[in-house]
C-alpha cells in the first residue's frame, strides 16, 4: 500500500489523477489546495466537522478561483434528519455567538423545533 503522502503528491502533481477519494478519518490532517470540488457522501452530525472538511481544500494557497461543494442527502432518511439538525445548530450558533449577536432567546419555530431559552 502506498503512503498517504505519496498519494497526495500524485494527486497534486499528476494530471492523470483527477479524483482523491478518502474516508472521514483518512482526510484528517490533509491539505488539498489543488482540489476544486468536494463531495460529501455522508455528512457528519457535527457542523464543525463538515466545515473542517471544506477547510481542507479552501485554504491559503488554493489553486482554483472556485470551490464547489456537493452534499448528498437521501430524501426521507436519517441523513435528512441530520441535515435538518445541523441547520438548527448553525442557526443557534449564528444567533447567539455570531457577529453582533446579543440574545438570550432564539426562536426555532420555523424550523419545526421548540424555542430554546437562556432563562
Amino acid at each position: 500500500m502506498k503512503s498517504r503522502g505519496e498519494l497526495i503528491r500524485k494527486f497534486e502533481d499528476n494530471k492523470h489523477y483527477k479524483i482523491f477519494l478518502s474516508t472521514g478519518s483518512g482526510g484528517c490532517g490533509l491539505n488539498l489546495q489543488v482540489a476544486d470540488i468536494l463531495i460529501n457522501f455522508e455528512l457528519p452530525w457535527n457542523p464543525a466537522k463538515k466545515n473542517q472538511r471544506i477547510g481542507r481544500t479552501d485554504r491559503l494557497g488554493q489553486k482554483s478561483n472556485e470551490l464547489t461543494i456537493f452534499n448528498f442527502i437521501t430524501r426521507n432518511s436519517i441523513e435528512q434528519q441530520i441535515a435538518s439538525g445541523r441547520l438548527v445548530k448553525q442557526s443557534l450558533f449564528a444567533s447567539v455567538l455570531g457577529d453582533g449577536a446579543n440574545r438570550d432567546f432564539v426562536d426555532f419555530s420555523t424550523k419545526g423545533v421548540r424555542s430554546l431559552s437562556g432563562n
